[in-house]
């Protein structure tokens, strides 16, 4: 159905049985291994209208991923609706080019930015994050450029040490058969339309985000 219908983005409620085993479960399982759009996975733990923060943990070359300017404006915008800020954590290289999507989307949504560069010690972020934040984790399916050993310790990590906040687990678009770099475009082409695109939502824990999609498509 994602394929047919052309759907570029996949919500999806993390399983409340969700360990560190079986983190995704079977059925997100089969949906990252399968389909190269972006993917979004919500567990939530605060209420939606007490959270006043995103916190989003981004991987180096993350900034080389076709899908990159996508889930950047998909954030922006849901900060922007919800009236959040937006804490990015990155390398040097990723943060320059945040920066640059921020100048092209010229959104008034207060945002900064801290230099992480090792995601061996991805406990460290615990101490950035407060109660209301929204933890963003940026991954990668395997073989893709930003892929690395250290995204194989996330759900070890969020099952075990993160629990009290929600967190948003995104892996981004990506190129089903291989990577050809020379011919990937670091800009959404398309973003004036990006509210046109399908949203499909396979659990109720989204619903919140499918409201902030299709207000602002309604305007």
């Amino acid at each position: 159905t994602i394929k047919e219908k052309h759907i570029t983005d996949v919500l999806i409620g993390l399983h409340h049985l969700s360990e560190e085993k079986n983190f995704l479960g079977a059925t997100a399982e089969r949906i990252v291994k399968r389909i190269y759009e972006t993917i979004f996975i919500y567990k939530p733990v605060q209420p939606v209208n007490t959270l006043t923060r995103l916190v989003v943990a981004i991987p180096p070359k993350a900034e080389l991923e076709p899908g990159f300017a996508h889930w950047y404006y998909k954030l922006a915008t849901l900060a922007k609706e919800a009236g959040l800020s937006i804490a990015f954590y990155g390398n040097g290289y990723t943060i320059n080019e945040l920066k640059d999507q921020q100048r092209l989307l010229k959104m008034a949504v207060p945002v900064t930015y801290s230099v992480f560069n090792n995601w061996d010690d991805f406990l460290a972020l615990s101490g950035e994050l407060k109660q209301y934040d929204l933890f963003v984790i940026i991954t990668s399916r395997k073989g893709h450029v930003s892929y690395s050993n250290s995204l194989e310790k996330l759900s070890y990590y969020l099952s075990n040490y993160f629990l009290s906040n929600s967190f948003l687990h995104i892996y981004p678009s990506q190129l089903e058969q291989g990577l050809k770099m020379d011919n990937i475009q670091h800009t959404d082409s398309t973003l004036a339309d990006t509210f046109t695109e399908q949203v499909q939502v396979l659990s109720q824990p989204g619903n919140w985000l499918r409201e902030l999609f299709k207000r602002k498509k309604a305007e």
